[in-house]
């Protein structure tokens, strides 16, 4: 259940960064999203 915190903190972040500029923040969403999947993948694989 650590892993669904992490996964709901992350939401929530990406949810405020929307709410402050979605052009200006697309690319930091991107890579925050793009690292959560590698986390994801990483602790399926492991």
């Amino acid at each position: 259940m650590l892993g669904f915190g992490k996964a709901f903190a992350i939401v929530v972040f990406i949810a405020i960064i929307f709410s402050l500029g979605l052009r200006t923040a697309w690319i930091g969403v991107q890579i925050i999203i793009g690292y959560a999947l590698i986390k994801i993948v990483w602790n399926i694989m492991r």
